[in-house]
């Protein structure tokens, strides 16, 4: 039986671009439905540097069940960043006010982004 992965369960990916063109993410995968937003990465054990989860809509997350930890960027509809969650850890939850999306990458990500930025 295949693994239970993020592109197995959302099919193809899109690079994730900041406001200013800058490619953010090689691979972004869009969590499709219920189901896909209730799994998300569970079971990707092996996220990759240049891969990462959007789950829409959605204004918080667990990780519960996770191996490792993760960088949780909140977007607003509009896609500006309202709030950004580096190294959160597994079995944790963590929501934002407001928020209308979520991005899930490895914890390494991101660190320059910022709020007010858009995605």
């Amino acid at each position: 039986m295949p693994r239970l992965r993020v592109d197995r369960l959302s099919g193809s990916s899109v690079p994730l671009t900041g406001g200013d063109g800058r490619v953010l993410v090689e691979r972004c995968y869009r969590a499709r439905g219920p189901l896909g937003r209730l799994v998300g990465l569970l079971g990707t054990t092996d996220l990759r540097d240049d891969e990462a989860l959007l789950l829409a809509p959605c204004r918080s997350v667990h990780t519960w069940g996770m191996r490792s930890p993760l960088t949780v960027v909140f977007l607003d509809g509009e896609g500006i960043v309202l709030a950004v969650h580096h190294n959160v850890r597994p079995w944790r939850f963590v929501g934002h006010r407001g928020a209308r999306m979520v991005v899930e990458a490895r914890a390494e990500r991101w660190d320059d982004l910022a709020v007010g930025s858009r995605v």
